[in-house]
């Protein structure tokens, strides 16, 4: 009888272990999914928003709104433009 006890205790410590080691999904939910711009001239910039690092999203996000012609563009942030932004939203 202890052996059969000790058995569904190892089983059940073994399966929690291995549902504890595997993430619930593989795919991310970034805002910015397509390619990223590296260059928009500043004065083109009519607003923007600076999204960091989730759980969903492991990567810092630049989304943008131009002025001609008014769409929403993604930044690279590793570029000159997504740096300065980044430091900008970081100031407020």
């Amino acid at each position: 009888m202890r052996i059969i006890i000790l058995f569904w205790i190892c089983a059940a410590l073994v399966i929690t272990d291995m549902t504890e080691a595997h993430p619930m999904s593989d795919s991310q939910r970034c805002i910015c999914t397509g390619q990223m711009r590296s260059q928009i001239r500043p004065k083109n910039i009519l607003m923007y928003q600076v999204y960091p690092e989730t759980p969903a999203c492991d990567r810092v996000e630049i989304v943008v709104l131009l002025n001609k012609p008014r769409r929403t563009v993604c930044l690279d942030p590793n570029y000159p433009i997504g740096q300065a932004l980044i430091q900008r939203a970081n100031l407020f």
